[in-house]
């Protein structure tokens, strides 16, 4: 598979550092493998960025995918599961769209966010159960992480 180089973009490493310009952002098997000099860059498909930055995935430590903006959200236990599985999986998309690859999901409607994890594009996300430590039934324990990778 070719690499992919990024080029042009200001870039945010998310440390406090400064932004930097002048670099390349290789990226092998959808995955960033370097950060090098424009001039170093391998050979690959190019994608000039030129006027836009670059940053780490947002994280978001309080989501409902099951739920949206509806006024009365007890209103969701009259919903099909099936209809709140393709709204979570739509939101899901919507949070990774607007930036955020991380999310952790306090709870929903049946464990159906978790069940619709497998639906969730892309396939190289990587999920993880709350951590064995955390009580089910507490309110800030999470129902999971997603990150992209």
């Amino acid at each position: 598979m070719e690499s992919l180089i990024l080029v042009g973009a200001t870039l945010i490493d998310g440390t406090g550092a400064e932004p930097v310009r002048g670099r390349a952002v290789v990226v092998e098997q959808g995955r960033i493998t370097q950060v090098v000099g424009t001039s170093r860059a391998p050979r690959g498909r190019r994608i000039d960025l030129e006027g836009h930055t670059l940053l780490p995935g947002l994280i978001n430590c309080h989501v409902h995918l099951c739920l949206g903006a509806e006024a009365d959200p007890c209103a969701l236990k009259e919903e099909p599961a099936a209809l709140t599985a393709l709204k979570a999986v739509r939101r899901a998309q919507e949070t990774v769209d607007a930036g955020v690859t991380t999310v952790r999901d306090p709870g929903g409607r049946e464990y159906v966010e978790l069940a619709s994890r497998p639906a969730s594009p892309p396939t190289s996300w990587r999920w993880r159960e709350r951590p064995p430590s955390a009580s089910r039934r507490s309110r800030t324990s999470g129902s999971f992480l997603r990150e992209v990778r």
